[in-house]
């Protein structure tokens, strides 16, 4: 498991693969982090908040929903929410 840390007002990266779980925690308070996402093929194809909206047709996110690109490709699939 790799691990990356990364201080309030900074950027991280690291590359995933289709199947692997990537696990965000906010070290300090409940907001969620900025969270940015670009497929390795197409950097064009990023996370977009406003098309999972129009895909899952609701404001806020549940367990088990596909968090969608701009061309509305299932990017990653939330698994747990322990903000909510």
């Amino acid at each position: 498991m790799n691990s990356i840390v990364v201080k309030g007002g900074h950027a991280g990266r690291i590359n995933i693969d289709s199947g692997q779980v990537i696990e965000i925690i906010n070290l300090q308070g409940k907001q969620v982090c900025d969270f940015f996402a670009f497929s390795r093929d197409n950097i064009r194809e990023t996370l977009s908040p406003g098309h999972t909206r129009s895909v899952i047709r609701r404001l806020y996110l549940n367990v088990d929903d596909n968090i969608s690109s701009v061309i509305r490709t299932p990017m990653f699939t939330l698994i747990q929410d322990d903000v909510g």
